[in-house]
């Protein structure tokens, strides 16, 4: 049998030549990762709201105590942290996102965004939505020391499309004559309503359909309880995957971005938005780092 190589030595040399095939093929990656930090030259805010003028204020109050956030009550007083600054002026609960990139098989898969009621606190506080996609939210909250609420703590599922928000100063008097002063989120014109669903019992739920209108101008979605004024949270509108929420060390993280040249934005409800060119290559790290200025 004159030029046939034997069986195993066939298998041998089929072998090795995968072997340093392998070793000698460049390595695949998915992309490249960004990391940074984003910072605030302001300082912390936080409002103040009674919780004497809306319902269930002792249920509410147990954040403090089952809720494990001692910060967010001071005697009768419910105080919302609009903007959490912490070491080396890190900025928490900023979303960084890359902005010239359509994804279609993400927006496809997109299975929607999760909120939920708990201890009349509405979670997260900022997050991300994506136009024509639903929102899921559930209220989580009962009150089994409280026979009007053992079935749930009624809150309400009202979500706006928005291009910006602030806060004003309130001074007002109960029925029976008690005075209190309040801030009240106030959402700018135009503001347009996307859903309001009750929510009233533990363990109800809505989901409904986000519809943008004005996603290239800006907006935003701000979402919202009718009954207790501190509960609203903030999403930003995405279209691809590669985008992360600061933690309290203003720190961040996204990988797998595609290689190329891309826009970048830091954006925060009350600390604003900044922008930022980034290139971002195969396999490598690159640092972005964001500054809001006050």
């Amino acid at each position: 049998m004159v030029g046939r190589t034997p069986l195993k030595t066939s298998l041998v040399i089929g072998v090795i030549a995968l072997v340093i095939g392998a070793l000698r093929a460049p390595p695949a990656f998915a992309g490249g990762t960004v990391i940074g930090t984003v910072t605030y030259t302001g300082k912390a805010e936080e409002k103040e709201l009674p919780l004497l003028i809306f319902p269930q204020p002792t249920f509410c109050k147990k954040i403090g105590t089952d809720g494990h956030k001692p910060e967010l009550v001071k005697g009768e007083i419910r105080i919302v942290k609009t903007i959490e600054v912490g070491e080396g002026s890190a900025l928490k609960a900023a979303v960084v996102a890359v902005t010239d990139i359509e994804d279609t098989a993400f927006l496809d898969g997109y299975k929607g965004t999760e909120g939920v009621f708990r201890f009349c606190e509405f979670l997260p506080y900022t997050g991300v939505v994506v136009n024509q996609r639903n929102f899921h939210v559930e209220n989580t909250d009962h009150d089994p020391d409280d026979p009007k609420s053992m079935k749930g703590v009624f809150h309400s599922s009202h979500a706006y499309e928005v291009e910006s928000v602030g806060y004003r100063s309130h001074h007002g008097k109960t029925k029976e004559g008690v005075e209190y002063n309040m801030d009240i989120l106030y959402l700018t014109s135009p503001a347009r309503t996307i859903f309001n669903i009750s929510l009233p019992e533990k363990g109800s739920t809505v989901d409904k359909k986000v519809i943008l209108r004005k996603e290239n101008q800006g907006s935003f979605v701000v979402l919202l309880c009718d009954y207790h004024a501190w509960e609203r949270a903030f999403f930003l509108p995405v279209k691809n995957p590669y985008y992360a929420v600061t933690g309290a060390d203003g720190g961040f993280r996204i990988e797998d971005v595609p290689a190329g040249k891309h826009k970048m934005i830091a954006w925060h409800p009350f600390a604003g938005q900044i922008e930022a060119d980034v290139e971002v290559k195969d396999g490598a790290i690159v640092t972005a780092n964001f500054q809001m200025k006050k």
